[in-house]
């Protein structure tokens, strides 16, 4: 049924409808209930013919039993009775309907009246700028919960953006000389788009007083989306992620799975739940005391698999409500590592390329698979070759009630300092589980074996090319035997949290145990006082020389650290500042003090500040200092400064960014790799809801720093310090951006000044309420209110409004206005209407 809810505010009359869906008297004004208003009958037959939605395209929000779906630029014209919109099947096959039209091209016209939309209700609200379609589900194609389809997704346009961060950093000595140094630092990232293809780079400059200037420039690449595979393809610089195999830098091709690609609902690891229902019945999902999921299903099986991901906080309660009244429940096993997949998907990475932090430029490739079989099992493959060394890995996932488990086994064969390949093989277990009964959470706990002849590619590269400068190579996995892991958290309710983490390793070339251990626990109070305590030992093995290399032995550091700290709020509202005070101590016997004041000052884009004194144990080598920071509308800065009686520092940092554009430039806050550039004319002064303190500036431009791509994003402005030359029609736009894409959003603006004129007829007489008024050009511009009012905005500087309210000379009439010279953003005349 197609509505009139954008008809309420008008007036003060009847507006009933049908029951049949766009029908000739769908609404309709009683004429009696407008009597001596002075509008004829032609206005009337106007009011039921819905001509108030002028001919034009609009662009608006379409919603689906309430979600929002997309947003699409829909025409309206006259289909012969009335405007009606007209729905492109484009736009349709965007809603999810199941119906197909006999005819599907670039230039059908289908309203709401067609047999298309049969079962559906159409509800137009032009003042919310939006349509709402109520769907009974079984005309809808269910896709999974956040699904976003391809049709809304946005590529943008070509732009060339450029991030910078710079900091400038001084500290003078007050003894020795007075001697001082300076230190600056510029890192640029920047690139470019062409449609999906996007063109990155990422180089800094260090200059210091004493090493003088260097530029380098750390990466470039170039990355396209492939949605119709879920992935991502990357030539150029770039890393391998570590998972399974030791994580490199390369230069060459990779071409991953991305995840961001699917919906909300099927990202991370959920299980799937599947039951039978004898009834249409309700099925609830909770995990703890907290309900995930509810639906209905219809009697048989059912199967749910759009879970969020629910960070593996217990097994799921799953509980079938009969229509008449009985209830079953089961429960389904939920615990699960990094690496779980939920069952039917899978994901890879394959990379080609040089190595480039590492060795001598040598040339490799890597493949991982890992494919979810069923909630119990995830499976995970791969290999890596390379000249003189091959390796290949088998290996999964295993969830039960006990908690998951995940297993696997690596094997190597390689060509390492001399001719003579050495095999070898790596076994690592990893565990993961959350009692519920006792509210432990095991986050962690792995172990790692290797045999002597293993070997890690990157470990391969990096000690030939040792070999060749006579030197001999190091690192964390170099000749390493074991490595354990354990990391666990435990509530204690109303005492507070404990956590406790662990590792050790050991190797096999003489350098002996690395160990480190930490425990914590931290309250919050009521109040808002929290107080932390943390201690920490660590046994670290290095090269004796301090170097990679261990020519010259090991040596072995010891410590034990202590800390106690305390956070109170000094007020309980938004900007009262946070004291934080916190003591420490190490086995040496040395230790200190620090006290923090930190908070906020300032309603809009306020100022953030800290003070801060730190000493040590006997009060000697005081510190004072403060720092602040503050969001502008073209860039984010900061500033640092600290005294004590030997020496005093002081630094500044600004991060922003530069967006080119066919527009102009325009600088804002440091930008995401997806994000907006937002063009609202004559808006100068609104704020980006959520921008980092970006505004529209005086060429109407602004810029949206970061958008969640594959995402609907809500992009407001806020007019509450917008100049008062101009209104906006909408302040909300909603865009599914691709990753990388550079996004306009164009915010419809009224400018000029705003006036109020109260029209005068030459005999006395009332103008009807509601007659149209329109511009020289016969523009719509709005209506007449009560006691002959006219509110609308003046660009030029005169000008000529008529006034309609029938279809006879006698019922209409001219305004000749001009626009007075006012600093007051609204100005009230009063006119003659001849």
């Amino acid at each position: 049924m197609f509505r009139c809810s954008h008809l309420a505010p008008l007036l003060a009359v009847a507006c009933l409808r049908t029951a049949d869906a766009f029908a000739s008297e769908d609404y309709y004004f009683d004429a009696a209930l407008l009597r001596d208003t002075g509008l004829s009958n032609s206005d009337i037959r106007q009011l039921n013919q819905d001509t108030l939605v002028k001919p034009g395209a609009y662009l608006l929000d379409l919603y689906v039993n309430g979600v929002a779906v997309a947003r699409d630029e829909i025409l309206f014209s006259d289909d012969g009775n009335r405007i009606s919109p007209c729905f492109t099947w484009q736009t349709l096959k965007k809603t999810g309907l199941k119906a197909q039209p006999k005819t599907a091209g670039a230039s059908s016209c289908y309203r709401p009246d067609d047999a298309v939309f049969d079962g559906v209700a159409v509800n137009l609200a032009m003042p919310q700028m939006r349509i709402d379609f109520s769907v009974p589900r079984a005309l809808l194609n269910m896709p999974p919960r956040g699904s976003v389809p391809k049709e809304s997704l946005e590529a943008g346009e070509s732009m060339l953006f450029l991030n910078y961060m710079a900091n400038q950093y001084h500290v003078s000595q007050k003894q020795a000389g007075n001697e001082s140094s300076d230190s600056t630092f510029l890192n640029l990232n920047g690139g470019i788009n062409l449609g999906l293809w996007r063109y990155r780079e990422q180089s800094s400059l260090n200059y210091d007083t004493d090493a003088g200037s260097r530029w380098t420039t750390s990466r470039r690449y170039l990355q396209r989306a492939l949605l119709p595979l879920k992935s991502e393809i990357m030539l150029g610089e770039g890393f391998t992620d570590g998972r399974f195999f030791s994580g490199m830098g390369f230069s060459g091709v990779q071409m991953t799975s991305d995840s961001r690609m699917r919906p909300d609902s099927q990202r991370g690891y959920a299980p799937v739940v599947r039951g039978i229902a004898r009834t249409n019945a309700k099925v609830t999902i909770q995990q703890g005391n907290t309900t995930l999921y509810e639906t209905t299903v219809a009697p048989g099986a059912f199967v749910i698999d759009d879970l969020y991901p629910t960070h593996y906080a217990g097994d799921l309660n799953v509980t079938v409500r009969e229509a008449d009244g009985s209830e079953s429940t089961f429960t389904v096993p939920f615990s699960a590592l990094a690496e779980s997949l939920r069952a039917g998907l899978f994901d890879y990475a394959a990379t080609v390329g040089r190595a480039r932090d590492v060795g001598d430029d040598d040339l490799f490739s890597e493949l991982v698979w890992r494919q979810g079989i069923s909630n119990a099992l995830t499976l995970n493959l791969g290999n890596q070759l390379a000249d003189g060394y091959q390796a290949f890995m088998l290996g999964g996932v295993y969830s039960s009630s006990l908690g998951a488990w995940g297993m696997d086994g690596t094997f190597s064969r390689a060509r390492l300092l001399d001719d003579d390949y050495q095999t070898g093989w790596m076994f690592r277990l990893n565990y993961s589980k959350y009692f519920s009964q006792t509210s432990t959470s095991v986050a962690l706990a792995g172990y790692r074996y290797s045999t002597r002849g293993f070997a890690e590619l990157y470990d391969v590269f990096g000690a030939r090319a040792a070999r060749q400068s006579s030197e001999e190579w190091q690192s964390s996995t170099y000749q390493q035997r074991t490595r354990l892991e354990l990391s666990a958290n435990q509530s204690l309710n109303a005492l507070g949290n404990l956590a406790i983490s662990l590792s050790s390793q050991d190797y096999r070339d003489g350098k002996s145990r690395d160990k480190q251990m930490q425990a914590s626990w931290n309250k919050t109070f009521d109040g808002g006082v929290s107080v932390n305590f943390t201690a920490a030992r660590t046994r670290r093995v290095s090269p004796a020389s301090g170097s990679l290399f261990a020519d010259t032995g090991w040596q072995a550091d010891t410590q034990t650290l202590w800390s106690l700290s305390f956070s109170i709020p000094l007020g309980h509202n938004r900007y009262s500042p946070t004291l934080s005070l916190s003591a420490n101590r190490a086995d040496d016997e040395s230790g200190g003090y620090q006290s923090t004041l930190s908070g906020m000052y300032g309603e809009r884009d306020p100022l953030s500040y800290s003070l801060n004194y730190a000493a040590d144990e006997h009060g000697d080598r005081a510190v004072w200092g403060a720092t602040v920071r503050k969001n502008f509308p073209w860039a984010n800065g900061g500033a640092s400064w600290s005294t004590s009686s030997t020496y005093w520092q002081a630094s500044a940092s600004v991060q922003g960014a530069l967006v080119a554009h066919r527009g102009g430039i325009t600088p804002g806050p440091y930008l995401g790799d997806t994000f907006a550039l937002v063009e609202a004319p004559g808006a100068t002064g609104a704020q980006v809801m959520g921008g980092q303190g970006a505004r529209v500036n005086a060429f109407g431009y602004a810029l949206a720093p970061a958008l969640v791509p594959y995402q609907f994003n809500t992009v407001g402005l806020d007019p509450q310090e917008m100049s008062d030359d101009a209104e906006l029609q909408t302040s909300t736009q909603r865009v599914a951006p691709y990753a990388g894409a550079m996004v306009r959003l164009r915010f419809s603006t009224l400018q000029g000044q705003a006036m109020l004129i109260a029209a005068q007829r030459p005999n006395g007489s009332a103008i009807p309420m509601g007659a149209a008024v329109y511009d020289e050009y016969d523009n719509s511009v709005g209506m007449v209110g009560q006691a002959n009012q006219i509110y609308f905005r003046a660009a030029d500087e005169k000008g000529r409004l008529q006034v309609r309210w029938g279809d006879s000379v006698q019922d209409r009439c001219q305004i000749q206005w001009q626009r007075p010279t006012t600093s007051e953003p609204l100005s009230v005349l009063s006119l003659p209407c001849r």
